[in-house]
This record gives C-alpha cells, structure tokens and sequence, in this order.
C-alpha cells in the first residue's frame, strides 16, 4: 500500500472525535483504478471497502478530505430504515417542494405518486471490476471497515447531500437495497457526489423507468438541472457502467 494515514475531523462538526474511520493515501495515485480493484478483490478478507476520493476542485484544496469535513454516523441505525419508504418520502417532498404543475413533466410518467422499488436484476452483466474502467484521473484512495459498502458513506459521516438531508443513514440504506438489487456498488466518494459501479443494470424499460424514478427521489438535481424529467434520467442510464449522483 502507499503511505496514507487516518483522517481527522474538524472538531467543530464532528465534536470531541479525534480521528475519522477513513484511512486515505497521503498523495493522489495515477493507478487509482487498479489499486481500487485490488483492494475489493481483498475485501472479503480485510473488511476493509475501498473509495476514490475526488476533491471539490483542484484548486480548492483536497476539501472535504484534507479539511476533515465529515461528521461519523452510526452505521447501526441503517439497519432500522426501510428504502421503500425513504424513497417514497423523498418523492412527495420533490413534488411537493416545486408544486404540482411545475412537477408534472419532472416527476414523468408517474405524477405525484412514487410508483415503488424497482424489480430486482439478477443477470450479471458485468465484473465490478469492468465497470469502474470508465473512471479516470489522479486520485486518493481511502479504506473504510464496514460489512456493507454501502455504510461507508455513514460510518465516515460524508455530507454531500446536506442541502436535502443531513441523516446519511438514509442513503446508506438506499445504496444497500441497490447493492442487493443490482450490484450497484460504491466507488467514488465526492465533495457532493457519488459513482457507483454497477453489475445487473436492469434489462427492461419498465424497470429501468422505476429505477429513475428512485434515483431521482433522491437525488433530485439529476432531473430539475439535468436530466429535466424521470423519463430522460432512465435513457441516461440505460444500461450505464456508472450511476453518476450529486447533489448542489
């Protein structure tokens, strides 16, 4: 491994903790890729889930991970959350936050009504491993010791959606029922994004349909600054390597 070290948080978040549960490499490693796919292939023995680690901008710094912005959560409390119901809240509050009319042609084809988890994909399109080949760049990597990749974001306290929602739990909660559904794993951690590589993206465009309209519950920026409807969110992943999240 390259030389690395523990994170410290800025007190003023994350109060008397003294060191983060994040490890990271003290410098950004062109072979970010392949140390990534190393790493994984080890997890099983190490309990150890790697991340690459982009910074906000490269001319501010390496915020959050060398400004210690992070706040470690409780990863136990994930498991008391149900996905269905935090994508169906987050739903109604993208309805009810832009107003009925001006959501209509976001929220489309559904309406107001969360139209529920998408069906489970159990063909294998593809190794993990394959899918991250699309991420490029200098990057730091960082270790995180959680069961599930998915808690990572917890356990380290990542705030990048705290203009939505400071409970992280709920997002680790939804990228564990993406883990089980379509092997959608974490792999690049932000200053307010997320990538995850992905293994069984669904097949059918029923399904993909409710596949968007999860990733749109909660990530709503996807669709009111880009993607401009559900319906045009499920064409940009169709069939994607990566699920690209951020949040502004």
């Amino acid at each position: 491994m390259p030389s690395g070290h523990l994170v410290t948080p800025d007190p003023t978040l994350a109060g008397t903790a003294s060191t983060a549960p994040l490890w990271m490499t003290d410098s950004p490693k062109e072979d970010a890729v392949d140390l990534w796919r190393r790493l994984v292939a080890v997890y099983p023995q190490t309990g150890l889930w790697p991340l690459m680690l982009e910074p906000l901008a490269a001319d501010d710094g390496n915020r959050p991970w060398d400004d210690g912005e992070l706040v470690p959560g409780d990863v136990a409390a994930v498991d008391a959350l149900d996905p269905a119901k935090i994508l169906a809240d987050d739903w109604a509050r993208v309805s009810s936050t832009v107003g009925d009319e001006a959501a209509a042609p976001l929220l489309e084809p559904y309406g107001n009504t969360f139209p529920g988890l998408a069906e489970a994909e159990t063909s294998c399109e593809r190794e993990l491993a394959d899918a991250v080949s699309g991420i490029t760049g200098t990057l730091r990597l960082g270790l995180v010791a959680v069961r599930r990749p998915a808690d990572a974001i917890t356990r380290i306290g990542w705030l990048g959606p705290a203009n939505y929602e400071d409970d992280i739990s709920a997002y680790s909660a939804v990228l564990r029922s993406w883990e089980d559904r379509f092997g959608a794993y974490l792999v690049d951690v932000g200053f307010d994004s997320l990538i995850l590589g992905v293994e069984r993206p669904p097949r059918t465009t029923a399904n993909r349909d409710h596949l968007a309209a999860e990733i749109a519950a909660l990530d709503p920026d996807l669709v009111t600054q880009g993607a401009g409807s559900v319906t045009n969110l499920s064409s940009w992943i169709n069939n994607s390597k990566l699920w690209n999240l951020w949040w502004d």
